[in-house]
């Protein structure tokens, strides 16, 4: 074991071409060297690129567990410094790093890491490189080519990382970062690196090739399942969970004052029974669609459930809520919704009020909004203000379905409950 561990060390990071330790453990059929001896540095090379592969994906794992925590700035430097660890592996001489390692893991790096922290990556590993390295085993222009190679895997892998992992071109991801891989190995012998250099160099790339593959398909699954908690699968807006995480980003400064506005779109279950729920989900997507037509890009839709929606508008002052609710009322109101051959003129009863961006404030205007419906429907209501009228006559929906009903009759029928 210890002749073998002898054999290894010269292959460690710049070894120069043409040293006779090296060669006799690249080429073991040279030396009438018996099978045993021939692949023992061979399963030895391949065990350290099992250990090396297993310090960077645990490193990653921690780092990725980290990140979504408040203290995620924390964990992602750690991950930047990652690969400053393979430093004392080698100048200890407990598992040698070759240059090959050190661009795979760079490549690896890149495709979770931040823009900022790949840079950081990059010039951690160019510096591990430069420390790790034995003066007395390479010259010194080796030490620029790794430095020269390591840069432009950075550059190749920043390319790679900015391809769009969706569905239908994840396949073309895989490959650019599996030719990513391939250059690693291919480069690595004119950076100093043995045949049981490359080994290790292989089995760090197949072991870490499969975690970056498996956790960016585990990301594309997490962001899809976020996105169907955040978004309504339906209509685009906002959920509950979607608008609480919405709240967050909001700045505090705006949180201070704003408006809120609730609306509940009138008699509409009897119109969903109807005209049939696929006619009712395309009228539920066309209010959405008006409602975000009629704020600001900051500004917040969200649907609590069924025919009822919020808007949350940041930084409005109180004066003004009044003009904003009057304005998304008649966003619903003033044109009828067309969903085929069809008109639909909806109404809507509304209820606002201005505060802050708080729960008080959306329970202020959810009561207007019932004060609204109480008192007749289709109107804006404010906090403890009287409810005023607005919008066409409420049941004109009726005289769109006796139309339809009555259009498809050749000859006019009067019905009785009569046996």
């Amino acid at each position: 074991m210890n002749e073998s561990r002898q054999v290894r060390l010269p292959s460690s990071v710049g070894a120069g071409a043409g040293q006779p330790e090296r060669q006799a453990a690249d080429c073991g059929d040279k030396g009438g060297q018996d099978l045993g001896t021939v692949f023992h540095p061979w399963l030895v090379a391949m065990l350290d690129g099992l250990l090396l592969a297993g310090v960077l994906v645990s490193g990653w794992e921690l780092a990725e567990a980290g990140s979504r925590s408040h203290w995620r700035w924390v964990f992602q430097g750690l991950g930047v410094l990652l690969p400053a660890v393979l430093v004392p592996l080698q100048r200890l001489g407990a598992v040698p790093v070759p240059w090959g390692v050190w661009a795979v893991a760079l490549a690896g790096a890149w495709q979770w890491l931040p823009p900022w922290a790949g840079i950081g990556a990059t010039i951690v590993s160019m510096g591990g490189w430069m420390g790790a390295r034995d003066p007395n085993w390479a010259p010194a222009w080796h030490a620029w080519l790794g430095l020269v190679t390591l840069a432009l895997m950075a550059l190749l892998a920043a390319a790679v990382r900015a391809t769009d992992r969706r569905v239908w071109s994840r396949w073309l991801w895989i490959a650019g970062y599996a030719m990513l891989v391939m250059v690693a190995l291919a480069v690595s012998g004119l950076n100093g690196d043995s045949g049981l250099d490359s080994v290790r160099t292989a089995m760090v790339a197949v072991l870490v090739s499969g975690y970056v593959v498996h956790r960016a398909r585990r990301e594309a699954q997490m962001a899809e399942a976020q996105a169907h908690a955040m978004w309504d699968t339906l209509t685009g807006a906002l959920t509950r969970w979607g608008f609480a995480r919405w709240l967050e980003t909001v700045p505090p400064a705006a949180r201070i004052s704003g408006c809120v506005v609730a609306l509940d779109l009138d008699d509409f279950k009897v119109l969903n029974d109807t005209w049939g729920h696929a006619v009712g989900d395309r009228l539920l997507q066309e209010v959405v669609a008006r409602l975000r037509a009629g704020i600001r890009q900051g500004d917040a839709v969200v649907r609590p459930g069924g025919d009822e929606f919020t808007v949350w508008m940041p930084g409005v002052p109180a004066d003004r809520a009044p003009e904003q609710a009057e304005r998304l009322h008649a966003a619903i109101t003033a044109e009828p919704f067309v969903v085929g051959e069809e008109a639909f003129p909806l109404t809507v009863s509304v209820g606002w009020a201005a505060g802050p961006l708080a729960t008080a404030t959306a329970e202020a205007a959810d009561a207007a909004l019932l004060r609204a419906k109480r008192a007749g429907k289709d109107l804006v209501c404010g906090p403890e203000a009287q409810p005023r009228a607005a919008g066409p006559d409420p049941a004109a929906w009726l005289v769109t379905a006796a139309d339809r009903l009555w259009r498809t009759w050749e000859q006019a029928a009067v019905l009785t409950d009569r046996n």
